[in-house]
């Protein structure tokens, strides 16, 4: 682990089934994630940011995600909130993203919509699954620009919401990643002036660091990839430590299947290293060139994607493999293990991770 000290993994792993059960992480724990300046990771370093190479940060995501699937998902996504900090003017840009405790929760998705007034917008809408809302700072969020007639053309922006605005419907009712507050957000006739609304199909601000210049597409597919190889290896290790420990009882009614679940665990864990390979090698090569000032090729940039997508399925598989072999204990909802196979199901099923090749 080395970037989180042996005291954090401790806490957070302490405190993850009460986390679970309440919905969120303790005050222990955000504070935690604050002082590590987890969420400014992509925050430029005159804003008070860390602006970490993207190759340290999707491992960064993995490693907080192998400690506990929902500290890792929400260690991924407070993060790239700060990526929009470069859409905005300076000045604003250092009165949201400054502050020590500044975290961004929100959605891409175009849910909402816009109407022009006079210095800004009138903006209503409503976004499923922004993850963090309980403990964010500010809100960011996608919507249609409706014309005079009400009608919704294809242009579309992202609007910055302040807390007061926003209403949090608490929804979030999936089996896993239950710890980060993945709530619906709903605005209504919330205004935002000019200031505050950003283009991401347009260039961010220049000199703020690499990061920005990297494609944003392959950026989010790998964020999300490392959450899931971060769970997926954490389930693997919980699935030897479960063998390792029914090994006795096992070997009294089954000789043969403690050797039969250990080499399938063995072959799991080579598949799904060896993915994880190929993703880091195709991640890093296009950040080297990122980082040289070139730009990554459309070609490269799809290699991570289908590698984000590829190393993913290759975690869900693995745990999929086996899910069937470890007895009563993995299905008991308040081991790590059955925890760490719901927080993979679910973060797998991010829309970013399925690719759908068409059928001749």
């Amino acid at each position: 682990m080395p970037f989180f000290n042996p005291e954090l993994v401790t806490l957070v792993r302490n405190q993850s089934l009460n986390a679970e059960r309440t919905g969120t992480p303790s005050a222990e724990v955000q504070q935690a994630m604050t002082k590590l300046g987890l969420f400014k990771l992509f925050v430029p370093e005159q804003l008070g940011g860390l602006l970490m190479p993207l190759p340290d940060a999707i491992r960064l995501f993995e490693e907080a995600a192998y400690i506990d699937g929902s500290f890792g998902w929400l260690t991924s996504i407070g993060a790239g909130g700060g990526y929009f900090s470069a859409f905005y003017e300076s000045a604003i840009a250092n009165q949201l993203f400054s502050p020590t405790e500044a975290v961004v929760a929100g959605s891409g998705h175009p849910t909402g919509t816009a109407r022009r007034v006079e210095n800004g917008y009138l903006v209503t809408g409503r976004w499923t699954y922004c993850s963090g809302s309980v403990y964010a700072t500010l809100f960011t969020a996608s919507c249609r620009i409706a014309d005079e007639t009400g009608q919704q053309p294809n242009s579309i922006r992202a609007f910055t919401f302040r807390p007061e605005q926003v209403t949090i419907l608490p929804d979030w009712n999936a089996f896993g990643l239950k710890a980060t507050n993945s709530h619906t957000i709903i605005v209504a006739d919330a205004f935002v002036p000019d200031k505050l609304v950003f283009d991401l199909s347009r260039p961010p601000i220049a000199g703020f660091g690499p990061i920005f210049s990297y494609p944003f597409l392959p950026f989010a597919e790998a964020s999300f990839a490392a959450v899931c190889i971060g769970i997926g290896r954490h389930f693997l290790d919980e699935a030897s430590q479960l063998a390792k420990q029914a090994k006795t009882s096992w070997a009294a009614t089954k000789p043969e299947r403690y050797q039969y679940v250990q080499a399938q665990i063995d072959q799991q864990k080579s598949t799904l290293e060896a993915c994880t390979s190929a993703f880091y090698e195709a991640l890093d090569a296009s950040w080297a060139l990122t980082a040289a000032g070139q730009t990554v090729s459309e070609d490269l940039s799809q290699k991570v994607g289908a590698l984000s997508r590829g190393v993913t399925m290759a975690a869900v598989s693995g745990a999929q493999q086996l899910f069937p072999h470890l007895g009563m204990a993995v299905v008991d909802e308040s081991t790590a293990i059955n925890r760490a196979w719901r927080d993979l199901h679910t973060a797998s099923q991010h829309t970013l991770l399925k690719a759908y090749p068409a059928i001749h």
